[in-house]
């Protein structure tokens, strides 16, 4: 015989948790497969259902009953129910299957939010990935401007659906958290003149052209000396 089982916090706080297991999804020689998350040896068979409220993340039991006489069980804490996962409940002996009503069912957290039955005046509450927040998980956050990123100062950081990248800045080398000053003189990068000295410079160089010579740098001529500073 099942007995109506209802859990319900004495507290007012929107992390209370109501959960009720009816007699209406409770099965005998039943077992949902592959949604356990915890299994635990008792010996009372009501505690399951304790064990289950106290687990945030389940929504029923599986309860398997020893054949040794001494009323020893084992209770498999699920984290889904039968609705929706018909082809999971097999029949299987000595098991007995009981589900509580889930507001989880058709999962209304987005994002690949985790779904917990049982809290909030909704009667679920979400639990988002990071990148995401809202009610239901809905809102991407954009780390990027609110400078929670992890970008280095000589790196673009950029947006994206539930995370960021971060791109280092022309002139630098690296993989965006840690950005490397390219020195483009050294590297033979730069587009100085034959006579013009190259000077490197954080993200960038310039070009001076010798003494004896005048020019823009990239191109120097006997004369006056002269110097451009080159904007990448």
């Amino acid at each position: 015989m099942y007995y109506n089982f209802h859990f319900k916090d004495v507290c007012i706080a929107d992390q209370c948790r109501n959960l009720e297991f009816g007699p209406e999804k409770a099965f005998d020689g039943k077992r949902l497969i592959n949604h356990t998350i915890r299994t635990v040896e008792i010996t009372n068979s009501g505690f399951c259902e304790n064990l289950c409220y106290m687990e945030p993340d389940c929504v029923s039991i599986n309860l398997y009953t020893w054949g040794d006489g001494n009323g020893n069980y084992q209770c498999e804490l699920n984290n889904a129910t039968h609705e929706g996962h018909e082809e999971k409940l097999i029949d299987q002996e000595m098991y007995s299957y009981h589900a509580a009503e889930s507001n989880c069912v058709q999962n209304p957290c987005k994002n690949n939010a985790t779904c917990q039955s049982g809290f909030t005046k909704k009667g679920y509450r979400c639990l988002c990935t990071a990148g995401f927040e809202g009610p239901i998980c809905q809102r991407d956050i954009n780390e990027c401007v609110r400078g929670i990123h992890k970008c280095s100062s000589d790196a673009f950081c950029n947006n994206t659906k539930g995370s960021y990248n971060c791109t280092c800045k022309n002139g630098f080398t690296g993989n965006g958290r840690e950005c490397k000053d390219i020195d483009e003189c050294v590297g033979g990068l730069h587009s100085c003149g034959f006579d013009a000295y190259c000077h490197n410079t954080k993200g960038s160089y310039n070009c001076t052209c010798k003494p004896e010579f005048t020019g823009s740098g990239r191109e120097c001529k006997r004369g006056s000396t002269c110097e451009e500073i080159h904007d990448m």
